[in-house]
């Protein structure tokens, strides 16, 4: 369980309210309200942005921290492999639209099968 750390810059209500966030395992969550609290342009801002910002930033937290768990359990041989420039040379002919495509990973929420057949390299 994260721990928040008081901050000096927020009242002792902000950091009894950023802790009691971290006692529920949102430390994320409560990461952003400091942040919010530190900025004066926050109090610019609607309730409703303000409150997305909190939720998306544990909500992202989580979903990173379940993507890294899965990428470990999965035991990857290149589990830092990504697209890069290289893909797209010409001399390797391969169809960019289509590399594209497969690179949004759009097939696997149609629940697509992906088939790849040829010399690898």
């Amino acid at each position: 369980m994260s721990k928040f750390t008081y901050n000096n810059d927020l009242t002792a209500e902000q950091n009894t309210l950023c802790s009691k966030l971290c006692s529920l395992r949102m430390s994320k969550m409560a990461e952003e309200l400091a942040r919010q609290f530190q900025d004066p342009n926050e109090k610019l801002r609607t309730f409703d942005e303000r409150v997305t910002d909190l939720i998306n930033a544990e909500r992202n937290f989580r979903d990173n921290k379940k993507f890294n768990s899965l990428i470990r359990q999965a035991h990857l041989k290149y589990s830092q492999a990504d697209f890069d420039d290289s893909i797209y040379e010409p001399d390797r002919k391969l169809d960019f639209s289509t590399i594209e495509r497969l690179e949004d990973c759009a097939w696997i929420d149609e629940k697509h099968n992906l088939l790849i057949t040829g010399p690898s390299g």
